[in-house]
């Protein structure tokens, strides 16, 4: 039977009246961003989420991911095949205060979001690691600025495909490097030959995915660069 409950979260029961019908079998997440900080359990909140996942990495939960939360725009079933909250769960990412929505996540938080995600993908809460399929921004259902820019795609969906990897197999190629004629070495999804790289000069390079050039905030170096990962040039 799958979890309901992510095993790393604090769990901080939600108001039960916020939210609607029976609970529901998902089928994708949408990743949204905060305006600063905030909980389903503020007083005066109107809206309610699954999951918070905030710049220090900790992850909270409020409510179980089958819940029919209110984040998404649409409270009640439509009658539609899709229904914003009744199929999709919701994590919310602590972000910048007003003026700054476009913040960048922090290294933890995006190592507790790939963390959270692969384990949502494991118990069958999201149904592929596809944009617009399984992984969703608000921005795509609703009319709305949330998430500011801010969801790191190509590096958060090889974070997550690697944690399902190392839980799957041996297999321990899974950063790659490559040579670059003008820009010097890069890391890349693409690989051409077998080359261990040093710790310092990882720490120069930077990550080419499959949405193009992603900066890598200095902390993540450590989660990248382990035992088993396996670094290409």
């Amino acid at each position: 039977m799958a979890q309901l409950w992510f095993p790393g979260a604090k769990r901080i029961p939600g108001p039960p009246g916020r939210v609607s019908g029976p609970q529901q079998n998902k089928h994708g997440v949408v990743i949204h961003s905060m305006v600063g900080t905030g909980r389903p359990t503020d007083p005066g909140q109107q809206n309610s989420w699954q999951i918070g996942i905030f710049k220090d990495g900790v992850v909270e939960q409020y409510y179980p991911v089958t819940a029919w939360c209110w984040h998404s725009g649409d409270r009640d079933d439509p009658g539609s095949d899709i229904s914003n909250n009744r199929d999709l769960w919701g994590i919310e990412e602590e972000g910048g205060p007003n003026g700054d929505e476009s913040e960048p996540w922090t290294g933890p938080q995006l190592r507790s979001t790939a963390r959270v995600v692969a384990w949502g993908r494991r118990e069958g809460h999201v149904k592929n690691l596809i944009t617009r399929s399984g992984l969703w921004e608000h921005n795509w259902i609703s009319p709305t600025s949330c998430p500011s820019g801010r969801n790191p795609w190509g590096l958060l969906i090889p974070m997550v495909k690697n944690l399902l990897l190392d839980e799957e197999d041996d297999m321990d190629a899974r950063i790659m490097v490559k040579k670059d004629g003008f820009n010097g070495i890069l890391i890349t999804d693409f690989v051409s030959s077998h080359q261990v790289v040093s710790m310092e000069n990882v720490r120069l390079l930077t990550y080419i995915g499959v949405d193009g050039p992603q900066d890598i905030p200095e902390d993540l170096f450590d989660e990248l660069w382990s035992s088993r990962t396996r670094l290409m040039r």
